[in-house]
């Protein structure tokens, strides 16, 4: 086991040699306590004076651009600015202006749009609204130029900035058919109509999008203020629609007025040129005469009395609910040829304006018309035959086809038209034949008084023509005086009595005629 070897200890320093004190031997320690003491007290300053919120390092935010001196004639108030100071002032406009909007030319094009942007949709409206709600929008942007374009937001009308939000994001460079979007937030304070537009800068040019704020109210309208419903045979049907339409947010009652009577102008050249047609065809001046009594007995009706011609398929009174329609069907139909017109009137309720608008038609005669309408046969026998022709006219330029039902029908059995069926050509004309063979069973017939008497043995049968594909029939009528043929004696035996031969006995006897007619008569066989 190593023995520790002992450590030699340390001598204390040898006492100071004696002499007079000096000021620092005098007192050490306060010496030493008082540098102390001044520097702790330059340390404290030192820490108080400095600010410990100052960063580290400098950053961009605590450097300062350089001041550079100013140019007094920039530096002038506005009311001081000399013309040559416009004239620089406007100069540098009009100069930054062409810097910021140029022409696009892309090769050998050069971009002449009206709007280098495309709205969807192209007017911005807020409809019906309500107060104190709120409404948004999305509006699509989409460049429409030749190559890449850039968009900006200028500004929106003073008058819609209290009610109207918009939010848009620049896009920076937007390429040819690419889109970005605003949204329109709308939240309004008052009920009264309003209207702006937003402006958008591009590098082609300046463009605007127009803003509308409508309230609720009654819009109506008429899809067509004029309804001509057409031109018609007489008694055909036709009908024809108008619409009233409500676009608004409110509804209103309404009522259909008819402001004007009838209005009826004859067609004279037809009725000439039926004339002259019928004079080409040779008929008799009684015929003609006839004709020109009936169209004139058509057009006293039309003119003296009011004719209804046109009816409304329709409630003429009811309400109108906001966003929606009506449809009011007219049909038109009349017994006489010629033009018609009427004018209605559509009133409402809040002081609504009223609407106007007007109804006309046109009718035209049956295109087929008869010669002799009124065949009169005079006084016929029983069982003899009698005939004529009924002969018909096509004035249209299209053939037609005609036919002729007797009724009622047990008529057939003395009266014959042949054919009862046939087709007339365009401006031509057929003949029908007639037979009449009254055979004396027709007085137990069990027909009208209308149209036999027995009593005066008158035959009067109605018919009618009928053509195809239409409604009003050509109306005619046969008419005759029934009589028999026979001859009466008044004895069905002649006794001459008693007679010698050689002597000469007369024995009277009565023909009587029982025929309306004079019919010659005499005695055949008799006995040599």
């Amino acid at each position: 086991m190593s023995q520790t070897e002992p450590v030699d200890e340390i001598a204390p320093p040898p006492p100071p040699p004696a002499g007079p004190p000096s000021q620092l031997d005098i007192e050490p320690i306060e010496y030493a306590s008082s540098m102390t003491s001044t520097y702790q007290q330059d340390e404290l300053d030192d820490e108080m004076e400095i600010d410990l919120a100052k960063p580290e390092f400098d950053g961009l935010w605590d450097k300062q651009p350089a001041k550079q001196d100013i140019d007094p004639l920039f530096n002038r108030s506005k009311h001081w600015k000399t013309k040559m100071d416009k004239d620089i002032l406007q100069r540098t406009l009009t100069k930054l202006k062409e810097n910021i909007v140029r022409e696009q030319v892309v090769g050998t094009k050069r971009f002449e749009g009206p709007v280098p942007f495309k709205s969807d949709p192209s007017e911005i409206i807020f409809k019906d609204f309500d107060v104190d709600k709120v409404y948004r929008t999305r509006v699509t942007l989409t460049n429409v130029t030749l190559t890449i374009n850039t968009l900006k937001l200028v500004d929106l009308t003073e008058s819609l900035k209290d009610f109207i939000t918009l939010k848009f994001e620049p896009p920076g460079m937007i390429s040819a058919g690419m889109s970005c979007y605003l949204y329109v937030t709308f939240e309004p304070k008052i009920n009264e109509n309003l209207q702006g537009e937003i402006k958008f800068l591009a590098q082609t040019g300046m463009f605007t999008i127009p803003i509308r704020c409508e309230i609720k109210k009654v819009e109506l309208s008429l899809d067509k203020t004029s309804v001509n419903i057409g031109t018609t045979v007489v008694d055909e049907r036709l009908h024809q629609s108008i619409t009233l339409r409500n676009d608004g947010g409110l509804g209103t009652n309404y009522r259909l007025v008819k402001t004007s009577l009838l209005r009826t102008e004859q067609n004279k050249t037809q009725i000439v040129n039926n004339r002259k047609e019928e004079m080409k065809t040779g008929e008799s001046k009684s015929s003609l005469e006839k004709e020109t009594s009936t169209v004139s007995d058509g057009t006293d009706i039309a003119n003296k009395e009011y004719i209804e011609v046109f009816t409304i398929k329709a409630d003429e009174r009811g309400f109108l609910a906001a966003h929606s329609s009506i449809s009011f069907t007219i049909e038109f139909s009349a017994p006489v040829a010629g033009t018609f017109h009427e004018e209605y009137t559509l009133v409402f309720d809040q002081n609504i304006p009223e609407l106007h608008f007007s109804v006309s038609a046109h009718s035209l005669d049956v295109p087929v018309w008869i010669e002799n309408p009124s065949m009169d046969f005079k006084i016929c026998m029983f069982d003899r035959l009698y005939q004529d022709a009924l002969i018909l006219h096509n004035r249209s330029s299209a053939a037609l086809r005609v036919s002729v039902d007797i009724q009622p029908r047990i008529l057939q059995n003395h009266i014959e038209i042949v054919p009862r069926t046939a087709y007339i050509q365009a401006k031509s004309s057929f003949s029908l034949q007639v037979k009449l063979t009254a055979h004396p069973s027709i007085i137990d017939d069990g027909l009208s008084n209308e149209i036999f008497d027995s009593q005066l043995n008158t035959l009067i049968i109605p018919l009618e023509v009928k053509v195809a594909d239409q409604i009003r029939t050509v109306p005619f009528s046969i008419s005759a005086i029934l009589t028999t043929s026979d001859l009466q004696f008044d004895v069905d035996n002649i006794d001459f009595g008693c007679c010698t031969t050689s002597e000469s006995v007369v024995s009277k006897i009565q023909l009587k005629n029982n025929s309306l007619l004079a019919q010659p008569f005499g005695f055949v066989n008799l006995p040599d």
